[in-house]
């Protein structure tokens, strides 16, 4: 029997001390963390910036007061939406990264919980 999930996989509310920065091209955006897993994440970036499937992504950095230094990765955007966090619109993208990430224990725990169903 398949259960429901109980929780969204999207979970900035989880993730409020994270930020992200995207550096594709020329074009440089931050945004929120929207989930994280050792091959990729969703990251919640302004509505104005245009991500498309199958970009590639030149650098990204994970920041948090929480983190010793900040947790840097490549890869490509695997798929956008366009969403709302905070009554904002925003673009949703999911980025799947060139190599496995090392994330720290509490960001993988935060990560497992957000992604958890019932």
């Amino acid at each position: 029997m398949k259960s429901e999930r109980t929780r969204e996989r999207i979970s900035p509310r989880d993730f409020e001390d994270y930020s992200v920065q995207l550096l594709i091209g020329d074009v440089f955006c931050s945004g929120l963390l929207g989930n994280i897993s050792e091959v990729g994440l969703c990251v919640l970036a302004p509505a104005s910036v245009k991500l498309e499937d199958a970009q590639q992504i030149s650098r990204g950095n994970i920041l948090s007061r929480y983190l010793e230094k900040p947790i840097e990765f490549s890869g490509a955007v695997v798929w956008t939406a366009p969403g709302q966090h905070a009554g904002e619109a925003v673009t949703l993208a999911g980025i799947r990264f060139d190599q496995l990430v090392d994330l720290p224990l509490a960001l993988t725990a935060i990560g497992l919980a957000a992604s958890e169903s019932d």
